[in-house]
């Protein structure tokens, strides 16, 4: 029986030769790039954010009517009734954020847990903790009421915790194969998710990154904080006349009466910037503008935010970016398989070019053959 393939042909030895080449320069590069890259099971990370000077009611001062630490010059300060604005205080804030995931019964859902340490001139002023079962593919939480959140205002001593809630929204982590479009992103603060844009695209460091933006307007804390017991929370609020709540310049621009009786009440929003490593989904920088303050009501509180003018009553407020080490070490955790990556791109490249030569080689040999025969 003749044989289809001569095998002792050189032409066909180039053309299966030109064949593979071009086979596994089309197929390893986007075949590492695309595989499924589940969340892994044993991570465990620290995130620390850079030293940021902001304002801040020294709120037990104010609660036992002491006398402002410092009066700035102003004589309405030296009193023991002096007014709130008094109170506030400049402190030097961190935050530290420790991230583990671990395995559960089910290999495609992974536990994650997260512990917040907020720190405020060396002392520890709050702490939240964290944990949600997420699907290992999507990194979103699964259905059901498997997350639990805890928080402690140590400066208060006062907390309160909410088990067994549904999350939505992502959080720790974005999706492996992250695309150029918006994600819900869960807030711990609203306990809701909202959208997160996509921005833009920068490297880091030669790494490919993808940015995306936040904004929450006031919501208040009170609300968003359903699940703690309100008197809890009731040390957040603040009332009397409106002269000892606003200096005079925001007397007039909310149109209060100095004798006025007002309610103030805890008020939460930030602006947020994250960059991702859009192949393994990790979260490579986070810049946060935060704002608790007081504010009478939500549109005072919007018109605060609009007017810069939340420091004369925050109880907390910060301009926080990851530290350059923690930036750093998100970085190198990623840089495997992006330079993987990398060199099978130029392998893939190569090998096409390879192939395209011996393509080539095979056509001359292939018009050379005919020549001899004619």
């Amino acid at each position: 029986m003749k044989r289809l393939i001569n095998w002792s042909s050189r032409m066909t030895r180039v053309i299966v030769a030109a064949t593979v080449f071009l086979l596994l320069g089309s197929v390893l590069p986007p075949l590492y790039k695309n595989q499924a890259r589940p969340l892994p099971l044993n991570l465990n990370f620290t995130v620390t954010t850079e030293p940021a000077t902001g304002p801040a009611l020294n709120i037990l001062r104010a609660l036992h009517h002491e006398k402002p630490a410092d009066p700035h010059g102003n004589p309405a300060c030296e009193s023991e009734q002096a007014p709130l604005y008094c109170y506030i205080e400049d402190r030097v804030t961190t935050l530290q954020r420790v991230t583990t995931t671990s395995a559960t019964n089910d290999d495609a859902v992974a536990s994650a847990n997260s512990s917040l340490k907020v720190e405020a001139d060396g002392k520890t002023i709050a702490e939240f903790n964290e944990s949600s079962l997420l699907n290992r593919e999507s990194a979103y939480p699964i259905p059901g009421l498997n997350s639990s959140q805890q928080f402690n205002i140590t400066s208060l001593g006062t907390g309160a915790s909410s088990m067994d809630f549904e999350r939505d929204g992502i959080s720790y982590f974005f999706p492996a194969k992250a695309e150029q479009r918006s994600y819900p992103y869960f807030d711990p603060m609203t306990q809701t998710a909202a959208p997160i844009d996509f921005t833009g695209t920068e490297k880091r460091e030669t790494i490919p990154t993808y940015s995306f933006h936040q904004e929450i307007d006031p919501v208040s804390v009170v609300d968003s904080l359903s699940f703690a017991q309100q008197d809890n929370l009731e040390q957040l609020r603040r009332s009397g006349p409106a002269k000892a709540m606003f200096k005079p310049e925001s007397l007039e621009r909310f149109g209060l009466s100095p004798t006025e009786h007002v309610i103030l009440e805890p008020f939460y929003t930030v602006k947020r910037d994250v960059w991702v490593e859009p192949t393994t989904g990790t979260i490579l920088d986070v810049h946060e503008d935060i704002k608790i303050f007081l504010a009478t009501d939500a549109d005072q509180a919007r018109q605060m935010v609009e007017e810069n003018d939340t420091a004369d009553r925050a109880l907390f407020q910060a301009d926080m970016s990851w530290s350059e080490a923690t930036k750093q070490e998100r970085l190198d955790s990623v840089r495997t398989t992006i330079e993987s990556a990398k060199i099978l791109s130029i392998v893939g490249w190569v090998g096409k070019v390879i192939g395209v030569v011996l393509l080539a080689y095979a056509a001359s040999l292939y018009m050379r053959r005919h020549r001899d025969r004619a």
